[in-house]
């Protein structure tokens, strides 16, 4: 079978396990709303307010973009992630292909394809499909612009890396890769051919055309050159000592060293609970194989992911499994290449056992399929009663504008989604600053979040109105401003 055919057939696997998993869930998730805000106001052309909710635009952008086709924001948002995280198998293929060989390739898709976290992540409206898509396209065209840099190749690297940051801050890896890898091996191969060198040097200006509406926005909301406003990236630029400016107030620094213990636990649940840790070391031992300059490239990509998230930790407040599933992904390919290489192991001391090919399938079934029955289930139908909790309020004279949070119930209330304040001051900056007009939370928040308890108490609040919704969901309380 052609490499084209294997690629399309991991896309199609990756495609229906992610629509499967769309099927069984009940909501979109609580950031989702943020992102369905976004594609809404800039369908409507309100490009400033979707940018001040300081998420990078290209995602809500495509969800904008889509929104006619599937009619509406939340399936268009669902049917971008669902598309691009399935496409992603295509570029992550060609680069476990380019490292480890075709059959660690195969398996490496598979692995990527089935992962349940990773199908779960990507069958919602959330950015780690896009920019898994982007970011990997970009890594292996670097690879390409390195070997046999061309015009085209050098424009379509320069706009999948600049698409990757647009996506989310952590793509700003792919934008320096990109230009400086191509670069630096010109220089190494002594490349005196000025059609080859013009190829090169047009990624970063492509980019720089690319970024340059971003970029002018940054710098006019925080009062000099930047990146970013993701709180991340500004973590990030702390925590390698860049200068602050004079709107990064050092009271949002937090300490985060509690975080390196979730890294750890992140790091166990995408190597499927550590059952691919043993075929990471084993896979990792064949770098040496692949030769110096492949090695490189390939650690430059994986490492700076996974080393990027854990130095930003120094400076940021929050770890999750999604900071680090592109990273994971990559690793894929050397824990594919660990279960070629132990296959190998076996057929060299038992050449003739009859039971090895069994063994080795059921390993495959065992660690790679079986995990993937997780994104069969049906998810998050509790929630469900967050759409009669939207409906109430739209039946209501005035419909609140700005509601702080659960953030599903003020996006399908046609309102402004606030995350709940943490202390008194926070919530009363928000109803004097942000005009929130009422608070709104479920039974688990009411259980868990010392916030609620500090909003149920507060003087300034009218008493909760409850919400139930059928039978099995969590009922939802409103406490209005007086």
């Amino acid at each position: 079978m052609s490499d084209q055919r294997l690629a399309a057939g991991l896309f199609l696997a990756a495609l229906l396990a992610r629509t499967v998993s769309w099927m069984g869930l009940g909501l979109f998730g609580p950031d989702s709303a943020n992102f369905l805000t976004m594609a809404d106001w800039m369908g409507e052309g309100r490009f400033q307010d979707a940018l001040a909710m300081a998420y990078h635009p290209l995602f809500p952008l495509l969800i904008a973009v889509v929104k006619p086709l599937a009619g509406g924001a939340v399936p268009a948002g669902h049917a971008v992630s669902i598309v691009l995280g399935a496409a992603a198998t295509i570029p992550l293929f060609c680069i476990a292909r380019e490292m480890f060989g075709r059959p660690s390739a195969l398996l490496a898709g598979l692995i990527y394809a089935l992962h349940p976290r990773m199908v779960d992540v990507q069958s919602d409206v959330m950015t780690e499909a896009t920019f898994m898509f982007f970011f990997l396209s970009a890594m292996w065209l670097t690879w390409r612009m390195g070997e046999e840099p061309t015009a085209d190749r050098g424009v379509v690297l320069a706009l999948s890396a600049s698409a990757a940051f647009l996506t989310r801050a952590e793509g700003i890896l792919v934008i320096l890769l990109a230009v400086a890898w191509p670069a630096a091996q010109a220089v190494r191969n002594r490349c005196a051919d000025p059609a080859r060198w013009g190829a090169v040097l047009l990624t970063p200006v492509v980019v720089v055309l690319a970024l340059a509406p971003y970029l002018f926005w940054v710098k006019a909301e925080r009062g000099h050159w930047a990146m970013s406003v993701r709180p991340s990236l500004i973590s990030a630029e702390r925590a390698v000592g860049i200068q602050l400016g004079p709107d990064d107030r050092e009271d949002t620094v937090f300490g985060a060293s509690k975080l390196y213990k979730n890294y750890a636990q992140s790091i166990i649940r995408l190597s499927l609970h550590g059952a691919l840790i043993p075929f990471y070391i084993l896979g990792l031992a064949q770098l040496r194989k692949a030769g110096l300059r492949r090695s490189l490239w390939y650690l430059a990509f994986t490492g700076g992911l996974l080393g990027g998230v854990l130095l930003t930790l120094r400076q940021h407040n929050a770890m999750s499994d999604r900071y680090l599933m592109v990273g994971m992904a990559l690793l894929g390919g050397a824990a594919a290449a660990g279960m070629v290489s132990a296959q190998g192991i076996l057929a060299r001391k038992w050449p003739d056992a009859r039971w090895r090919p069994a063994l080795t399938l059921a390993a495959v079934i065992l660690i790679v399929v079986a995990p993937a029955f997780r994104w069969l289930h049906v998810r998050r139908t509790e929630e469900r009663s967050y759409v009669h909790a939207a409906a109430w309020f739209r039946s209501q004279e005035k419909r609140p504008s700005v509601i702080s949070g659960t953030a599903q119930v003020a996006y399908l209330a046609g309102s402004r989604p606030i995350l709940l304040p943490l202390t008194r001051d926070q919530a009363l900056r928000q109803v004097r600053e942000l005009g929130v007009e009422c608070f709104v939370f479920d039974d688990r928040d009411a259980a868990s979040l010392p916030e609620v308890s500090m909003l149920r108490s507060s003087d300034f609040l009218f008493p909760p109105v409850r919400i139930a919704g059928s039978s099995g969901t969590i009922p939802v309380y409103v406490q209005f401003v007086k």
